[in-house]
């Protein structure tokens, strides 16, 4: 099988619209399968003596690992930091697999002096219609099969790590069915059929919209024979391995002082992962006695009210945070986690499936957090005047306790890895 049949194969219409079908009717073995078939190719197959050598113990360097990272959005980098500082002193980092190049990504590889290495995935966080994402998705399919597969095989088994640990990049490689893998991730947390009927009738998204996101965890679920799943999360689950949310740890300013009547200025900060309407800056732009900033890629083009300030994300974000009284934000996780340590209530608007799953979920575990996907006057009054209950309380020194069980990943692999002696 030649390098442009398999090309022209991928990118046939019946090919993708068969892939469509099966998710979007949740036959997700059926179209994870047609995926192994485009994947493992005869041109891969060549690989598969090397890469199953790893599945000897006498042939990996202990105590080593790569990371597997997916690069949409900024949570999944600001684990994979975290994660790799965390395990220092027990685990070594010898590779980094990135979904695609991210500065922020290969300044801390240099910095640490761990070999990256960068594929080409589509940015799901973007204002593209599902027709577009999908026909990215396949061409990302393609450049895996056709020419990142032996590169990520390479890598890999040049590495000979002791295991591997996946922080949502759904990828496929031989090896991984032959070495342990710690599927480590924020979705692992939900309870997909829970809350999917109550997305299905919202009517915002597509059926194939929403099984898109299912299907994507499946095939993280489906990189390894015997994946350890371990979900990330604020609260300790019973139904599956969790560890607290990778974040920085935050010194607390109690919020009756942020809010005290000496403060000459309250302002709200608002966190963009797109490009917002003139709907919100003309509402916000109402509240004259109250300064916005707004943390966005992108500034738009129209005139804004003067209370209105636009900054690049950086360090002004961290410090202002911290002494503003709430915020504007998108339903991501780790910046979500981070606002209620600094205890700030926050509004929140799903940019995409995925984190209206998120909104689901934090509306039932994280006090002080409210949804929607059109804001008005009275959610920005319900921010200005926030209430802080004895239940907030209670939840927020939960979190805490539990953000402080920072070894809880440590153990875990170790646990794991002593089985295989």
């Amino acid at each position: 099988m030649s390098s442009l049949f398999l090309s022209n194969l991928i990118q046939s219409k019946q090919l993708v619209n068969m892939c469509k079908i099966c998710i979007e009717n949740r036959m997700f073995q059926t179209a994870n399968t047609i995926i192994n078939s485009i994947v493992y190719n005869v041109l891969n197959i060549s690989t598969l003596p090397k890469e199953l050598m790893l599945s000897c113990l006498a042939n990996k360097n202990k105590n080593c690992y790569i990371i597997f990272v997916e690069s949409n959005g900024h949570g999944h980098v600001t684990q994979m930091k975290n994660i790799i500082l965390n395990l220092k002193h027990k685990y070594k980092c010898v590779g980094i697999v990135i979904g695609r190049e991210k500065k922020i990504a290969t300044e801390f590889a240099k910095n640490n002096q761990i070999p990256i290495l960068n594929l080409y995935e589509p940015k799901y966080v973007s204002n593209k219609n599902t027709d577009i994402l999908v026909h990215e998705t396949i061409l990302c399919l393609l450049n895996y099969s056709t020419y990142f597969y032996k590169k990520v095989s390479d890598f890999v088994t040049s590495k000979r790590p002791e295991f591997i640990i996946n922080l949502h990049l759904p990828i496929k490689l031989i090896c991984g069915l032959a070495i342990n893998v710690f599927n480590i991730s924020t979705q692992n947390r939900i309870n997909f059929d829970y809350y999917y009927d109550k997305i299905v009738s919202q009517k915002k998204y597509s059926k194939f919209n929403i099984n898109s996101v299912i299907f994507s965890c499946y095939m993280v679920d489906n990189f390894n024979l015997n994946p350890h799943k371990i979900a990330i999360d604020c609260v300790n689950n019973k139904h599956i391995k969790t560890i607290p949310p990778l974040i920085k740890r935050e010194s607390l300013i109690e919020p009756i002082h942020r809010k005290h009547d000496s403060i000459n200025e309250k302002f709200i900060i608002c966190y963009f992962n797109v490009p917002q309407n003139i709907y919100l800056y003309n509402l916000i732009g109402n509240f004259k006695n109250i300064k916005f900033y707004v943390f966005i890629e992108k500034k738009p083009d129209f005139v804004v009210s003067s209370n209105i300030e636009f900054k690049e994300l950086g360090k002004d974000f961290s410090i202002l945070r911290k002494k503003s009284i709430g915020l504007i934000t998108s339903c991501g996780v780790e910046t979500i986690y981070e606002n209620f340590q600094l205890c700030l209530p926050m509004l929140c608007i799903p940019s995409n499936v995925e984190q209206l799953f998120n909104a689901y979920d934090h509306s039932e575990k994280v006090p002080g957090f409210k949804w929607t996907f059109k804001i008005t006057k009275n959610d920005i009054n319900w921010l200005i005047n926030f209430k802080y209950s004895k239940d907030y309380w209670e939840k927020h020194n939960n979190f805490t306790k539990f953000l402080n069980k920072d070894d809880l990943l440590e153990k875990y692999i170790h646990e794991k890895l002593s089985k295989n002696l």
